[in-house]
Parts: C-alpha cells; sequence; structure tokens
C-alpha cells in the first residue's frame, strides 16, 4: 500500500438493516376487564391494575414508595424506578429526564385497589414479624423486600396466559393497552404524554399516531376547509 494512503474498513461504511420490533397490540377495554376479574385475588392484584389504569413503567412502579403516594389526593409521584444491573444486581435510579419525574392522577379503581393492598401488606408485616424488610415500598416481595422486575414480566405472562389474553411483553402492553384507552375516550395527546411521562408529546404521537382515530381524514378535511374543497 503507497505511502499516505489509509486502509478503509468497507463493512464499516455500510449501516445494517434495521430489524423492525413488532407493535405491541393492546388490551381491548374488555380484555382489561378479564385481566381484572382474573387477579381479584391475586396477591398483587394492585400492581397489575396500576400498570394497566397508569401506564407506569415496570421499573417505576416496583420503585414505587408509600410516601410518593396520596390516596387522598388520589395521586402518585414517580420518583424513583427498580432496575436490575448486571453487577450490581436490584437498584434503585433516578428517572432519567424531567418529564418521567411527574405526578399522575389515580382513577378510583387504582386507588381502592392500593388501599386494599395496604391493608393486606400490614397483615402480611404483622404475621412475619422480625423478618419483614421495611423497605417503604408499595409493592415487595412475602418479606417486603424488593420485587425482581424479571419475575414481574414472568408472573405477569402466566396471569395472561391463564385468562386465554395476549401475553407478549406483559408489561409494556399494559402500559400501551393505558394509552390506548386513553386516546379512545379522546384524551387530548399533550395529557397522555404527562401520563406516560414521554419527553416529549411528539414521541407520543409517533409511538400512537395509529390509535389516534381518523387523524388522516382529519388532516384532509381540514385542507379541504382552507381552501374551500
Amino acid at each position: 500500500m503507497g505511502k499516505g494512503k489509509e486502509k478503509r474498513n468497507v463493512a464499516a461504511l455500510t449501516k445494517a438493516p434495521r430489524q423492525e420490533q413488532q407493535p405491541v397490540v393492546p388490551l381491548t377495554v374488555k380484555q382489561g376487564e378479564l385481566l381484572l376479574k382474573a387477579v381479584a385475588e391475586d396477591r398483587l392484584r394492585a400492581l397489575w391494575t396500576v400498570f394497566l389504569l397508569t401506564g407506569l413503567r415496570r421499573g417505576e412502579a416496583l420503585g414505587l414508595r408509600w410516601q410518593d403516594v396520596d390516596l387522598d389526593r388520589a395521586t402518585l409521584t414517580v420518583m424513583q424506578s427498580l432496575q436490575r444491573q448486571t453487577r450490581k444486581g436490584l437498584v434503585f435510579v433516578e428517572p432519567k429526564s424531567r418529564s418521567s419525574r411527574r405526578t399522575i392522577p389515580l382513577p378510583a379503581m387504582a386507588v381502592q385497589a392500593l388501599r386494599e393492598h395496604s391493608r393486606r401488606m400490614a397483615e402480611e408485616r404483622l404475621r412475619v414479624g422480625p423478618e419483614w424488610e421495611d423497605s417503604g415500598l408499595v409493592f415487595v416481595d412475602p418479606f417486603g423486600a424488593p420485587i425482581d422486575p424479571d419475575g414481574v414480566t414472568d408472573q405477569l405472562k402466566v396471569i395472561l396466559e391463564g385468562a386465554g389474553l395476549p401475553s407478549d411483553r406483559p408489561v409494556h402492553k399494559l402500559r400501551h393497552s393505558c394509552a390506548s384507552v386513553l386516546i379512545s375516550q379522546k384524551v387530548d395527546a399533550l395529557v397522555v404524554k404527562e401520563v406516560l411521562g414521554h419527553s416529549q408529546v411528539s414521541l407520543t404521537l409517533s409511538v400512537y399516531a395509529h390509535l389516534f382515530p381518523g387523524a388522516d381524514r382529519v388532516a384532509a378535511s381540514a385542507m379541504d376547509a382552507a381552501f374551500g374543497g
């Protein structure tokens, strides 16, 4: 090779084809009702209810503390997230962005589920006694310790399959279902963005554009109106 010439890595100049991830199909309202019925006696019924009705991310729900919940005002505030890291194990991390640190209004059904859950956890704490870990978390294992996020995913998958419901990407499916119901009820995209903790409304629109009914026809009608069509 002559002086001044550099060897070029042709492979580095090419882009690998993007692998399109299959979109998550949300549960219908009827399917959501079937899920809530299936978990009526489940120890973590409140967790599944919160996932479905608030669209929290997995780590956000598992990092939720009782001090972050105001049942009288029917709100919860996302202040931290629980993650499993390869070297450190289970760790709590701060929200990635300002939009992720948010206060969410709770539907009455979620408030009721959390009140019942609080009573149930108090009973468990008495039964376990000194071995109970006082983590302050809302959702804990039978000894009061944080719950492994992967275990939650596996458990929810089993629940969905047992109820005869689609179980692909189970936790994200409930988050997607929450967004779907909000949009079907004509909740403004800005409000959906705040609930889900997206950084920009453009992200909400790009992810859930297909759920906004007749959006393309609205655009065409607007142009007709403007130009007298």
